[in-house]
C-alpha cells in the first residue's frame, strides 16, 4: 500500500471515530468502537509518519492527497 492511501483511510478513521464517540457520550454507552476505530486510524497515520522520507504531509499537501485518492478510486468505476 501506499502512504497516500494510508493516511487519506487514517483521517477517515479518525473522523468516524470522533463521530462515533459522541454518539456514545450522548446515549450514554461506552465508546468502545470508536477507540478501536481511533486507534487504528493513529495507527495508519503513524505508519505514514515514520514511512515516509518526508515525514507526514504537510497541510498544503492535504487536499491534493485526498483529490488523488478519490480520483484513483473513481478510476475504478
Amino acid at each position: 500500500m501506499d502512504h497516500e492511501l494510508l493516511f487519506v483511510s487514517g483521517i477517515c478513521l479518525l473522523l468516524l471515530a470522533s463521530v462515533s464517540f459522541v454518539s456514545a457520550w450522548v446515549d450514554n454507552r461506552r465508546p468502545v468502537l470508536a477507540g478501536l476505530m481511533a486507534a487504528t486510524g493513529g495507527v495508519l497515520v503513524a505508519l505514514v509518519g515514520f514511512g515516509r522520507d518526508a515525514g507526514l504531509y504537510r497541510p498544503a499537501e492535504v487536499p491534493e492527497v485526498f483529490t488523488t485518492i478519490a480520483a484513483r478510486v473513481m478510476s475504478l468505476f
